[in-house]
């Protein structure tokens, strides 16, 4: 198979299999890249984001078999009175929701080199009921990602900043 075509036939599975996603298991994630590039992504990981700009914090699981050409992940975005440590690696597969969480999902992930970048599906946010679109950027160094993140306040046109960081928990 011509691995130019690769990227084109993954990110058709993904979204042709996304109605197989429900609640429980983390949802298909849309990739794009060369397979060599995407190839730095292979395993789970998992790790955390906060912005203190809007006093939010959470969770982030992500995995990626390069060999299947299969990606899940999803974010869990925590209230603002009960804040994520940063740097806070989670168990893989072990999300536990309390009161206040929503489960966010990552519907986008590209990568150029070792530099990733991604969307979240649109969400509303639980404090003021606004359409909110999260766009994300990092950069892969062996075991870890970290970067940055801007939430756009559709209705408003509001950004508010902030950094995610995970790291590889088995290749």
């Amino acid at each position: 198979m011509d691995a130019r075509l690769v990227p084109g036939i993954i990110l058709a599975t993904l979204l042709a299999s996304a109605w197989l996603a429900c609640s429980v298991n983390p949802s298909p994630v849309g990739l794009a890249g060369d397979a060599a590039d995407l190839g730095l992504l292979d395993g789970s990981w998992v790790g955390s984001y906060q912005s203190p700009e809007s006093g939010r914090s959470g969770e982030i699981a992500f995995s990626f078999d390069a060999e299947r050409g299969e990606a899940s992940g999803y974010v869990l975005m925590k209230p603002a009175k009960k804040p994520v440590p940063f740097g806070y690696m989670g168990d893989w597969g072990a999300e536990q929701r309390a009161a206040g969480d929503v489960r966010l999902t990552i519907d986008l992930v590209e990568v150029e080199g070792s530099s990733v970048q991604g969307r979240l599906t649109r969400y509303t946010d639980p404090d003021c009921g606004c359409s909110l679109c999260t766009r994300f950027e990092g950069r892969v160094e062996g075991d870890s990602i970290r970067g940055t993140f801007t939430t756009l306040h559709l209705d408003s046109g509001r950004e508010e900043a902030g950094e995610w960081a995970v790291g590889r928990r088995s290749p």
